[in-house]
Formats: C-alpha cells, sequence, structure tokens
C-alpha cells in the first residue's frame, strides 16, 4: 500500500510540473500574442488615418506650389525661367 501511495505522490508531482511549465508556456504566448494584437491595433489606427493625412500633405504642398508661383509672378523671377 505504501507503494501505491508513493508512486502516486510521484505521479501528482511529476504532473503539478508538467502543469506548471504549460501554465508558464501558455502565459508567455498569450502575452506574445496580446503585444501583436496592441501591434496590429496601432497599425490599423496609422492605416485608417492615412488618407486624411495624405490628403492634409497634399493640400499643404498645394498651398505651397501656390505661394512659391505668387512670389515667382511677384518678383519676375518666373520670366528668368
Amino acid at each position: 500500500m505504501q507503494a501505491l501511495q508513493k508512486e502516486i505522490a510521484l505521479k501528482r508531482s511529476d504532473f503539478e510540473k508538467e502543469y506548471q511549465q504549460r501554465k508558464i508556456e501558455l502565459d508567455a504566448r498569450e502575452e506574445a500574442i496580446s503585444g501583436r494584437e496592441k501591434e496590429t491595433a496601432a497599425l490599423q489606427k496609422e492605416v485608417e488615418s492615412f488618407p486624411k493625412r495624405n490628403e492634409a500633405a497634399v493640400q499643404a504642398d498645394g498651398v505651397v506650389l501656390v505661394l512659391i508661383h505668387h512670389l515667382a509672378l511677384s518678383t519676375g523671377i518666373d520670366r528668368h525661367l
């Protein structure tokens, strides 16, 4: 009977060690997944905001070009080009 109890105790100990190791591995995988989900969410926000940022940049470039054109006209630089 004592041999059976020792075997059961040994198997329980082995099971607990295996359980703890798997729990550690699972926690690590879940943390990695959570990190990737946060990165994905940040990239998604960047992608969603890109059209507005791009349009603003295009409009700003257009304003700069218009100002350069007006400056060239007002200074007569355009006649030398």
